[in-house]
C-alpha cells in the first residue's frame, strides 16, 4: 500500500514520456449561414439542426486527438472565411477550443448570401498559409444563395491541400426556421417569396401542397426548403482533390479525421498517468491475493 501511495503521488506530477505518435493538424471551417439552422437530423441525444449537430460531433471527436495534434477554427459566411483562432495544440488548449466551438451560432454570419466555391477557395488558401501538413475540414450543407457569374479557379489548387469537404444535413428538403435574436425560439419559417429569386440559383424547392407545411405556414405561402447539396459538394471535392464525407455521426467523423493518411508520425510528450494509475490498481488488487 505504501508503493500504491508513492505511485499515485507521482501521477500528481503529470509525468510524460517521449513516444512516437500519429498526430494531426487541421483547420476546421464551419458554415454559419442560415440554411445551417434547418432541423433535419434525428439522432437520439443530439441536436436536430445542422449547425449544432456539426458542432456537437466535432466536440465529441476532440478527446480522440492525440497530444501534439493542432487545430485551427474558422467560420464561413457570404464569400469568405474568418478564422476564430489559428493552430493550437489540442491538449494544452482543449478547454479553449471546446469553449469557442460551443459558442458558434448563425448570428456570427456577416452577410445573408453565400458562395460555397469562394468560401472553399479562401479556406484552401488559409490552410496553405498555416503550413506544411495542415489539413482542411470544411463543414457545409452546400446551400448557395447567389448565382456565380465568375467562379474562382479552384482547379489551380488541385492536390495542393489534403482534407475533407464534410456534407451536413439531409438529402430530404426541410423548411428553414426563423429564430429570435436570442437564438432560442422558432418564430416562423422562411417563405419562397421572402427568399426572392434565390430559388433559381440554389436549386432548392418550394412546396405549398403538403398539409404539414400549410400548418407551419398558415397563410399558405410556399415555403423555402433546403437540403444537403451532395452532388455539388462532390464536384467541388473532385475539383480540389479533397475527399467528400457525409456527416452522420461523431464516430464516423472521428474515423475519417484520424485516418493515418491525414497525419504523420512525430515524437511527442505523452501522458503516462493512466499507466501509473493502472499499476496502482493492480497493486491494490494484489493485496487480496492469499499468501498461503
Amino acid at each position: 500500500m505504501l508503493l500504491v501511495a508513492i505511485v499515485l503521488a507521482i501521477t500528481l506530477l503529470k509525468p510524460t514520456l517521449p513516444l512516437k505518435t500519429n498526430v494531426h493538424r487541421y483547420l476546421l471551417i464551419i458554415d454559419v449561414t442560415q440554411s445551417m439552422n434547418a432541423r433535419d437530423y434525428y439522432r437520439s441525444g443530439m441536436p436536430p439542426d445542422r449547425l449544432s449537430f456539426a458542432m456537437a460531433t466535432i466536440q465529441q471527436s476532440l478527446p480522440d486527438f492525440p497530444c501534439g495534434s493542432e487545430l485551427g477554427l474558422g467560420i464561413f459566411s457570404s464569400r469568405g472565411v474568418h478564422l476564430l483562432f489559428e493552430l493550437l495544440e489540442i491538449c494544452d488548449h482543449f478547454g479553449i477550443i471546446d469553449n469557442v466551438i460551443s459558442h458558434i451560432d448563425w448570428r456570427m454570419a456577416w452577410a445573408g448570401d453565400s458562395s460555397i466555391a469562394r468560401g472553399l477557395y479562401r479556406g484552401i488558401k488559409d490552410t496553405i498559409r498555416l503550413g506544411e501538413n495542415t489539413r482542411l475540414a470544411f463543414f457545409t450543407d452546400g446551400e448557395q444563395t447567389v448565382k456565380e457569374l465568375h467562379s474562382p479557379s479552384l482547379d489551380k489548387y488541385l492536390g495542393k491541400v489534403a482534407g475533407l469537404i464534410i456534407g451536413v444535413g439531409s438529402l430530404t428538403p426541410s423548411p428553414l426556421p426563423k429564430l429570435d435574436l436570442d437564438n432560442n425560439t422558432v418564430i416562423g419559417y422562411w417563405s419562397a417569396d421572402e427568399m426572392g429569386n434565390t430559388l433559381s440559383a440554389t436549386g432548392s424547392h418550394a412546396l405549398s401542397t403538403e398539409p404539414s407545411h400549410r400548418e407551419i405556414n398558415p397563410d399558405k405561402t410556399p415555403l423555402y426548403l433546403s437540403s444537403l447539396h451532395e452532388l455539388k459538394l462532390k464536384q467541388l471535392a473532385t475539383m480540389t482533390g479533397l475527399k467528400y464525407h457525409r456527416l452522420q455521426s461523431s464516430d464516423g467523423l472521428s474515423k475519417i479525421l484520424y485516418s493515418k493518411s491525414y497525419g504523420w508520425v512525430q515524437i511527442v510528450k505523452s501522458d503516462i498517468r493512466w499507466v501509473l494509475a493502472l499499476f496502482a490498481l493492480l497493486l491494490v488488487l494484489a493485496t487480496w491475493i492469499p499468501t498461503r
